[in-house]
């Protein structure tokens, strides 16, 4: 019998073998196209190596309407763990802390107390200024100020010093032009029932943030105006959502926010607010209450529509999207929600009426 030569044997197979072999890898590539995209903006976080620091955006002094001077409120987030702090007071730039002494107290205060307000309190806890250096205290110091004359705005990283421009729209400009960065402060308390917080409909929001992509985020204690923004502008234009004491007087650290970065610079501070490289913390009793959950890792494969959260000091897991709680669990497999588009968002609850934890929202979309 004559025999094949392998070489030709090799080479006669082939013109067989070699399109079945593409026409499998290339139906494996079409089959395993994922059915979602899941945008998620935990993407760069290295959980095994970034740290986890403790930050409040929102904090008022002697200098606007708050009861204590600068120092005191700086001192205070120290002593209760804080490494990010932003001072905004209204429509003033407290900032930098190497100059507090160089501040005075408002015309407001003043009137205060003539009005009794700081009969508990001594002279120097509300009128005495001392200089702090953020270095020092490993800290950092966010520049800052509530713009308040309209809606108010969390305008950050600028010495744009508000109460001089009518309409909110013309505040982001002017933030804009000074590379600064903006946050809505307290949007679920425009509901019409203040006289002076005139109601601002969500067909509002939806605008603002379409037209200004400097304007990152909002103060998220109204979850469910948050949601309603999401649902209208998700998965293609996502809004941070922030977690902060606005403090005046009373209980500190009741809410904050936990940015996730590969150090604590302000370059980072200012990137992770920029693209939602945190997450949120609200703990009604404050120090004093139970300790909230705290993230260790989160993964999401587009793939497999799934996405997981590891924490510690949780009870259970929300997820959330257009409103509503759809599942409960350690994950969520996307798959089992053919009808989910825009966004979801997760909440760890260390009890049902204790602190919880929540993410920033998954863009969640269809893969055509």
């Amino acid at each position: 019998m004559k025999r094949i030569s392998s070489q030709k044997s090799n080479g006669f197979i082939s013109l067989f073998v070699k399109p079945i072999f593409l026409f499998v890898i290339i139906l494996g590539f079409v089959g395993c196209k994922p059915e979602f995209i899941i945008d998620n903006p935990y993407e760069e976080v290295n959980w095994a190596e970034y740290g986890s620091f403790k930050a409040d955006l929102h904090a008022h002094t002697s200098r606007s309407d708050g009861n204590f001077s600068p120092q005191i409120i700086v001192d205070r987030y120290h002593d209760l763990g804080y490494e990010i702090l932003a001072i905004a007071d209204h429509n003033r730039v407290t900032y930098p802390w190497q100059e507090f002494s160089t501040f005075t107290v408002s015309d407001l205060t003043h009137r205060r107390q003539e009005a009794g307000w700081f009969d508990q309190l001594s002279h120097e806890e509300v009128f005495v200024y001392e200089d702090r250096n953020p270095d020092l205290l490993g800290m950092i110091a966010v520049q800052a100020n509530e713009v308040s004359q309209h809606h108010h705005v969390g305008s950050y990283f600028n010495d744009h010093p508000g109460g001089t421009l009518e309409t909110v729209e013309e505040t982001l400009e002017a933030i804009a032009s000074k590379d600064g960065i903006a946050v809505l402060f307290h949007p679920g308390l425009y509901d019409g029932t203040r006289e002076n917080w005139p109601y601002h409909p969500i067909d509002w929001y939806i605008d603002i943030y379409q037209s200004y992509d400097h304007l990152v985020g909002a103060e998220n204690h109204n979850l469910a105006r948050w949601d309603s923004t999401l649902t209208r502008l998700m998965p293609e234009r996502p809004v941070w959502g922030f977690s902060n004491d606005d403090y005046h007087r009373g209980v500190m650290g009741r809410r904050w926010n936990v940015f996730l970065l590969p150090e604590l610079s302000i370059e980072q501070v200012r990137y992770g607010m920029e693209n939602g490289l945190l997450y949120f913390v609200h703990a009604p009793e404050g120090p004093d209450g139970p300790p909230a959950p705290e993230i260790s890792s989160i993964s999401v494969s587009s793939r497999k529509g799934v996405i997981s959260i590891e924490a510690t000091g949780y009870e259970y897991i929300d997820w959330i999207s257009d409103n509503n709680v759809i599942h409960t669990g350690d994950y969520i497999d996307i798959r089992d929600f053919p009808e989910l588009t825009g966004y979801i968002r997760a909440e760890i609850y260390e009890s049902e009426d204790g602190p919880l934890a929540g993410t920033q929202p998954f863009g969640i979309r269809r893969n055509k």
